[in-house]
């Protein structure tokens, strides 16, 4: 899907993005919450709230599918990257809005050389619903989420 916005979107159909609700501003048309997306960064997705409510998506960890859910456009911040042994297409949009901005999702700080999620943002539930190919393990001892790097995984993938 091309709008005004410098990147594409994918509308989802039969999946929804598990990310926290959006909050602030909501946008009255899809056009507006495309747009808005593409000026933010770490803007993953736009989803439909109503027929007149649309919010940005930020902190997104994955695809679920749900039949009939039509509710939710995808940022491809893939730039167009080809990665010869990924699982699908799909995956390396899911990647890049995972990681948008750098080797780490933004909730999980890169400590040299995993990514491990901030205890307050990334509880055991959430570190549960990132894709397989992140690797995340949830460590008790530390209550943190640990995962690998999108180098790492792009390596795997080339």
């Amino acid at each position: 899907m091309k709008v005004d916005a410098y990147i594409d979107f994918y509308h989802l159909c039969g999946g929804i993005m598990l990310a926290p609700t959006p909050s602030g501003t909501l946008y009255s048309t899809l056009d507006d919450a495309l747009v808005a997306c593409d000026g933010f960064s770490t803007c993953a997705g736009v989803v439909e709230l109503s027929e007149t409510e649309f919010g940005v998506l930020r902190g997104f960890r994955n695809i679920k599918l749900v039949s009939g859910s039509f509710d939710y456009y995808l940022a491809d911040r893939s730039n167009g990257k080809s990665l010869p042994n990924a699982p699908s297409s799909t995956d390396i949009k899911v990647l890049y809005a995972i990681y948008p901005i750098g080797s780490c999702p933004p909730s999980m700080p890169f400590n040299g050389t995993t990514c491990i999620g901030n205890p307050a943002l990334v509880t055991r539930e959430i570190c549960a619903e990132f894709p397989d190919y992140m690797n995340a393990t949830f460590n008790l001892a530390t209550n943190q989420c640990q995962a690998a790097t999108r180098e790492a995984i792009i390596e795997t993938w080339s």
